[in-house]
């Protein structure tokens, strides 16, 4: 997946073709996603096609390993929010595009209040699904030479009361 993106290329050229293989082990190791303050689950991507999916099934996945092409694993990385109730084939052709209506269900499953997501590119903080999903960009040299993040400030009821 590294290598796909660019990110390897961009290692290897800044620091040699072994300092890859350290990243590539660190980026298994890494967790797919946390929840903050027992109230915030915050991940890359997005939501899954199966609306059983709960943190402590997802804390009970085996982590240690590249990713799958599909299942929980894939849409945690790659599912993408959409405004049509509903799960539906991701334009990336990877993960699921997923409505308001997964969010809402997968929020109460799981006793949240929002989920903070950051994997698409956007122009501008995109706020989906009633801010039950908030998604920002933040993306590295390595995408188009581009260098941007976006970052929220909320309140303590979770309303976003300032985009720095």
């Amino acid at each position: 997946m590294n290598a796909l993106y660019g990110f390897q290329g961009e290692l290897t050229q800044k620091y040699g073709k072994s300092f890859t293989s350290i990243f590539d082990e660190v980026f298994c190791t890494l967790p797919l996603g946390c929840v903050l303050s027992e109230q915030i689950f915050i991940m890359h991507g997005g939501l899954f096609s199966d609306s059983e999916i709960t943190i402590q099934r997802l804390n009970a996945m085996d982590r240690f390993k590249e990713p799958s092409d599909n299942g929980v694993f894939s849409e945690i990385l790659w599912s993408d929010p959409c405004d049509s109730c509903g799960k539906f084939p991701n334009k990336r052709g990877v993960g699921i595009a997923f409505g308001p209506d997964i969010t809402k269900n997968f929020l109460n499953k799981n006793g949240l209040k929002l989920v903070i997501r950051s994997h698409e590119v956007k122009d501008q903080v995109s706020i989906f699904h009633i801010i039950a999903i908030l998604c920002h960009r933040s993306f590295h040299e390595y995408f188009l030479g581009l260098r941007n993040s976006a970052r929220q400030q909320f309140d303590h009821s979770f309303q976003c009361t300032k985009l720095l």
